[in-house]
């Protein structure tokens, strides 16, 4: 992350030509747990057997109480939160670096962070997911990495530009 906000940022260009967005303001998101104990195993279930992966059925069954959720939807709802947490600090800690090496360079602090109010019910399988099924916002362009590096001279310079990584 550090290298993407040096980059857009015009810190660390990648190549020539490359200024980066030298007068934009950038908003990091924080990450999130993407697994929780809302999170249904069925879907899961299915999606590894479509993957092929083998799991032993006793972490894929929980108790008899539909409330309780099966060892592997705890584990992974566990193993979710240690990485969003892990990343929030490492996504906080990069944006502190950038906006201290902006003002190393005499600019103005113009990276942010923002903590999205991410519960367990919005995770993967959850009631009110928000993975993997993001609406489009409406005017939106959808590109890879590989085509803003080929067309962001493109982007008209007062554009709004909104990105995300899925």
């Amino acid at each position: 992350m550090l290298g993407l906000l040096r980059r857009i940022t015009d810190i660390a260009p990648v190549f020539p030509g490359d200024n980066g967005f030298p007068n934009a303001t950038v908003v990091v998101t924080g990450y999130y747990p993407i697994f929780s104990l809302l999170s249904s195993p069925l879907p899961l279930i299915a999606w590894l057997v479509a993957l092929e992966i083998s799991i032993p059925t006793t972490l894929l069954t929980g108790p008899t109480s539909p409330l309780i959720a099966p060892p592997l939807i705890v584990r992974l709802a566990q193993l979710s939160e240690i990485f969003a947490e892990t990343a929030m600090l490492s996504l906080r800690e990069a944006v502190n670096t950038v906006n201290n090496e902006l003002e190393q360079r005499g600019q103005l602090r113009r990276v942010g962070y923002a903590h999205v109010p991410f519960g367990p019910e919005n995770c993967l399988f959850a009631p009110a997911s928000w993975l993997f099924g993001l609406t489009k916002i409406k005017g939106a362009v959808r590109i890879t990495l590989d085509e803003l590096e080929r067309d962001v001279k493109k982007i008209p310079e007062a554009r709004e530009i909104i990105t995300y990584c899925t």
